[in-house]
């Protein structure tokens, strides 16, 4: 679903609010089908936060958006998808080792990437347990 609202019907973007309510819907599914993600999830952000100095703000596409002072690094969507701004040499490697996909909006970027489509592959030891 998640595609087909980004390809089909991304001009619904525009509209205020509806970004962060679907969003919403997005993480209200990973809360109830998904706890691993979801856990994945809450241990990037405070990793994340632990080890740089960055600030946690909602982004205007809904999700949680990561910044260093007013430049965006990256946003977390409700579905673990993690959008990153990266160097060009970094997101060939990781789309070529298949850790990372083209970002789902603007696939020919060379700078963006949706990093480790599910979470829960960043940290593998630590989502493994219950």
């Amino acid at each position: 679903m998640f595609k087909f609202v980004v390809k089909k019907l991304r001009w619904l973007a525009r509209i205020p609010v509806l970004p962060q309510v679907f969003d919403a819907g997005l993480m209200i599914a990973t809360m109830l089908f998904d706890r691993p993600r979801l856990r994945a999830m809450e241990m990037f952000e405070n990793a994340i936060r632990r080890n740089y100095p960055i600030q946690k703000r909602p982004h205007r596409f809904g999700g949680v958006g990561f910044f260093i002072g007013t430049t965006e690094i990256g946003h977390l969507h409700g579905n673990g998808l993690l959008d990153l701004f990266v160097g060009k040499s970094f997101r060939a490697e990781e789309i070529r080792r298949g850790r990372a996909l083209p970002h789902h909006v603007f696939p020919d970027s060379t700078r963006s990437l949706n990093g480790c489509r599910r979470i829960p592959r960043i940290l593998p030891n630590e989502t493994q347990s219950d």
